[in-house]
């Protein structure tokens, strides 16, 4: 650029413009995979709240706290995890499932990534065992 001259030729614009498009092609993917970390550590946040839900739920079962409700499908899990996080919704296509609703239809189905299955009803009898869940993601 000759002293005289005001503002930035064509060239330094491209460079800069090149430099720009490089960074952003290196932060985009890393931006993308930080997010789905965080949906997945979101999850096993939200499995392991519901572990926690299933054996407190068993213990007032086994102590005979009224109005106890057996952990046996989605719609009691999610009924006994304290404070239930947003979007997770009991399964009406499979009774036995809550799911992080990725689609928006309120609903546990093939398009959620994040579902949490209720393998086997807690039993307050004997012998006394908690709900066991199982996760998949």
């Amino acid at each position: 650029m000759c002293p005289d001259e005001n503002g930035f030729t064509m060239i330094e614009l491209i460079m800069v413009i090149v430099i720009l498009g490089l960074l952003a092609a290196v932060a985009v993917p890393k931006f993308v995979d930080v997010k789905d970390d965080a949906k997945k550590g979101t999850a096993n946040r939200v499995y392991v709240a519901a572990q926690g839900a299933a054996a407190i739920n068993l213990a007032k079962g086994i102590v005979g706290k009224p109005g106890h409700v057996p952990v046996t499908n989605g719609a009691s899990l999610l009924a006994a995890i304290d404070d239930p996080p947003d979007n997770w919704y009991a399964g009406t296509t499979n009774s036995a499932q809550i799911c992080f609703d990725e689609n928006g239809d309120n609903d546990c189905t093939a398009a959620d990534t994040y579902i949490i299955t209720v393998l086997s009803a807690e039993n307050i009898g004997t012998p006394q065992t908690k709900a066991s869940l199982g996760k998949s993601w």
